[in-house]
């Protein structure tokens, strides 16, 4: 990669400029010390022109200049031919320092103006450093922003870039003053333009900083973050103020401004003119410069898709992609729109593309937080499994509840890929404490892709598979019993509850007696749904949703056993869980989707009709039971 080797490179001239010499910049403290010395004894000896503008900056030779004068106002100098003698003496060590620094690979190899326009130092600068601090903070920064420009651009585009950015920071800092005999030298230039393009590029990005305050006695410490362009355009400033100031303290600070101009300027117009589909190694890019606003088209559409009017939002979003191609916000509302109006194949071929350029620019937190706002309206089985691999990685730390399911849809693959999804799925599931059996399926088909890379793996992790349990009525509950049927019976035995509580991993469910117990929604083999009328004495008839919770097909042992509640009873509660808004439908269909992703579960009549909210209506209970379970099986 182009940034490890400019990092590499700084280090090898770093060692040859600065470690391996005794003296790295021509003369040694001591006799450093001894010019110094020298003149405090004799404080009315000039130094001469050129040894002060190799070794002072302009405020410390005019703090000598002062306090030269100071002494010849108070005090008479001696004879002048002794002056003469002195003067010859001290301008005789100036110029063996001044010798002893132009002879240095540093001298050599930095950017000094006084030697004109056709010098090494143009490029040569951008790689020697003054210190151990300075090579590591330079090259700090060039890992943070570096390489995701490298990845965003590839590596062609963005070294020109990078060498172009070094150039015209230099060249602001030469414009200053070219008869300067002062070295410049370091990668902060080039990284300047960097760290301005990475501000306008990755607008949105968070930038996480360490803070340590004392408040009175008490020390403050921690972490805050700032989106990228706010950190930016304060380290813009604080540059800035510097440069006009004065107070660089011999740090070229107008590099500094003018390599950030510079890279902002250049990410800004490849923007602007459309160039990042071009050039850029992804599809999809940022949300904006260096304001991250929404552009008021989306906020049309946005505006029109809430109220139900689809055609008008499909009209403003697609407005707003042919204003500005890379609009984030504009592709992500059309996704939730064929979402919404079920043109399920176009919306996932636009969620793939869109969350996987996202993943390359490393926007991890934006594609993961994007794909779980959607998350119960998919069916990961018409997801590539390729995607699901990239998506799984990324939610793997934050969200491991939704990688798994990502992981078992990738092991698909037919590659090596697959089978270590299935391992990985395998891990996640051993790694929490429902269902742990549920491992060893995982494990049986990565097994079964006959990957010698993957057996030691798969030999380790199996001993720690427990037991698939034996079949189970309703998890143990024993609770009022609807309808107590024989094993060659059409209806279930159903089991109704309430649910007094809900989270990711399960639900616990109560009955008319008062008996409690958790049920792993792992544990549920089959999902159904059904509206059916519900008649109570004194009242019009009125409709309710029916939800079965399968615990346990049909055998020639028992039958069906279904835990059941309806919406009048247990709204309520997963309001509290799955309600971000909406109607009733998608309250329920986002519980569907979350119960089916969270398990092995069959949906009847299928996954699409339960998660979007298109319940088959019967005309009671009776019939929507016949119609579900028929015979035994």
């Amino acid at each position: 990669m182009v940034s490890l080797a400019i990092m590499l490179l700084c280090a090898v001239c770093f060692a040859a400029s600065w470690v391996l010499p005794a003296n790295p910049e021509g003369a040694s403290r001591e006799q450093l010390g001894e010019a110094f010395t020298y003149w405090q004894q004799h404080p009315y000896l000039e130094f001469s022109e050129e040894f002060a503008q190799r070794f002072f900056n302009r405020k410390a030779a005019d703090s000598i200049e002062q306090l030269r004068a100071g002494w010849l106002a108070e005090n008479a100098p001696p004879e002048a031919l002794v002056v003469r003698t002195e003067q010859s003496h001290f301008d005789e060590l100036l110029q063996g320092l001044v010798d002893a620094r132009v002879h240095t690979a540093l001298y050599r190899w930095s950017l000094v103006p006084s030697r004109g326009l056709a010098q090494r130092g143009w490029v040569t600068s951008m790689f020697v450093h003054f210190g151990w601090l300075h090579l590591i903070f330079n090259m700090l920064f060039l890992y943070l922003v570096g390489l995701m420009l490298e990845d965003l651009w590839g590596p062609l585009l963005y070294a020109g870039f990078y060498l172009v950015g070094g150039l015209v920071a230099a060249g602001c800092h030469y414009a200053l003053d070219p008869h300067s005999n002062t070295l410049m030298g370091g990668a902060s230039g080039a990284i300047a333009a960097c760290m301005g393009a990475f501000a306008v590029r990755f607008a949105s990005k968070k930038v996480s900083f360490f803070y340590f305050v004392m408040l009175g006695f008490r020390p403050r410490m921690g972490t805050t973050s700032v989106s990228a362009w706010v950190a930016g355009l304060a380290w813009f400033g604080h540059e800035l103020y510097s440069f006009v100031m004065g107070d660089a303290q011999g740090v070229a600070v107008a590099a500094h401004v003018g390599g950030f101009a510079f890279g902002s300027a250049v990410a800004f117009g490849m923007k602007l003119g459309g160039l990042d589909r071009r050039f850029a190694a992804t599809s999809e890019q940022d949300t904006g410069p260096l304001v991250a606003s929404i552009h008021p088209e989306v906020e049309s559409g946005r505006v029109a898709f809430s109220q139900g009017r689809y055609p008008d939002a499909r009209a403003h979003f697609v407005k707003a992609l042919k204003l500005d191609a890379t609009d984030f916000d504009a592709e992500w509302e059309l996704v939730k729109l064929d979402l919404a109006e079920q043109h399920l194949e176009p919306a996932l071929r636009r969620l793939e593309r869109t969350l996987s350029g996202l993943l390359r620019e490393r926007r991890d937190e934006q594609a993961t937080s994007a794909l779980v706002s959607v998350w119960q309206g998919l069916d990961l089985q018409a997801l590539s499994p390729r995607f699901c691999w990239q998506m799984a990685r990324a939610l793997e730390t934050s969200n491991p509840d939704f990688a798994e399911p990502l992981y078992a849809r990738a092991g698909a693959d037919a590659t090596l890929v697959g089978g270590k999804a299935l391992v990985r799925a395998a891990e996640l599931r051993l790694h929490g404490t429902e269902a742990r059996w549920l491992a060893r399926g995982y494990l049986e088909a990565a097994r079964a892709k006959g990957f010698a890379e993957l057996r030691a793996r798969v030999d380790e992790l199996w001993p720690r598979c427990p037991e698939a349990p034996a079949p189970v009525e309703a998890s143990g509950l024993e609770l009022d019993v609807r309808a107590a049927v024989s094993t060659q019976g059409q209806r279930p035995r159903v089991l109704e509850v309430s649910i007094s509580s809900v989270n990711t991993a399960g639900l616990e469910a109560a009955g008319a007696s008062g008996q409690r117990r958790s049920v792993g929604f792992a544990q549920v083999v089959g999902l159904a749904a059904a509206l059916v009328p519900l008649e109570q004495p004194g009242q019009a008839k009125k409709g309710r949703l029916v939800v079965d919770l399968v615990m346990a097909w049909a055998t020639a042992h028992g039958p069906t056993t279904v835990l059941r509640f309806d919406s009048d009873q247990s709204g309520p509660e997963l309001s509290r869980h799955f309600g971000t808004g909406g109607t009733a439908r998608e309250l329920y269909g986002r519980f569907f989707a979350h119960v089916l992703q969270a398990s092995n579960a069959r949906a009847v009549p299928d996954a699409v009709t339960l998660t979007g909210g298109q319940f088959p209506r019967f005309e009671s209970i009776s019939a929507f039971e016949v119609a579900t379970y028929g015979a035994a099986r």
